[in-house]
């Protein structure tokens, strides 16, 4: 879903930025540390796919993040467990996980995870290079990745790193918000921000703790600060 929204709204900017991109000239201007970090990187994604294709071995992935996607499935439907305390969280990752599961295995849905892992990263770097330069796009996107618990995470099928994706997503576009100075596309930016808080809360109940806080680079915008006061 936030893939297709993505698609809708910057579709023909994607396609015209990659018309524009000549790898060749990119390529020379990469310094030695600029390959090191890609090749840092690249290592720790492939390390953890390699994990994700395993079989899964997490506690609460067996008990209930696949058990239960994997109940509604045997049913065709989705089925009341009172003997299981879980299932009262939110599933929005878990029915991704019942997509998988119903299309493949267990390592569809792992490898579900493990592509938040990566894109979450991919968002981290697009915003750094963004604002400031590769190098520190490179180390910020290598520091969150390399994390043991983010590594631990992209090999299982958890919910922490969807829940991750699309909070950091909701931030960042409030912070967009709160830096623009015409403010034309705040409407659309907002929308799109709660629509991912949502998406989170989605997920977990916990990311209601994080929710509110998205909120605060608004604050500081000077368009909202003189509407509002």
């Amino acid at each position: 879903l936030p893939l297709a929204i993505g698609a809708l709204l910057y579709g023909r900017a994607m396609v015209a930025y990659l018309k524009g991109v000549h790898v060749m000239e990119r390529l020379k201007g990469l310094s030695i540390w600029d390959l090191a970090g890609f090749f840092l990187l690249a290592s720790f994604v492939l390390l953890n796919l390699m994990f994700a294709l395993g079989p899964e071995y997490f506690y609460d992935a067996l008990v209930y993040h696949l058990a239960l996607p994997k109940l509604y499935l045997l049913h065709h439907r989705i089925v009341p467990t009172p003997n299981m305390v879980y299932s009262g969280v939110p599933f929005g990752t878990e029915m991704l996980y019942g997509l998988g599961l119903a299309l493949g295995t267990e390592t569809l849905a792992k490898l579900l995870h493990f592509g938040f892992g990566v894109a979450t990263a991919a968002a981290i770097y697009s915003w750094c290079v963004k604002f400031a330069d590769r190098r520190v796009a490179l180390l910020s996107a290598l520091l969150f990745y390399s994390a043991p618990l983010v590594c631990f995470a992209s090999s299982v099928a958890t919910v922490e790193l969807s829940m991750t994706f699309y909070l950091l997503l909701a931030g960042l576009l409030n912070v967009e918000v709160a830096q623009r100075e015409d403010h034309g596309g705040d409407a659309g930016s907002l929308v799109l921000a709660g629509l991912f808080a949502g998406l989170a809360f989605g997920t977990k109940y916990n990311a209601g703790l994080y929710v509110p806080i998205l909120a605060l680079p608004l604050f500081s915008s000077p368009y909202i600060t003189a509407t509002s006061w």
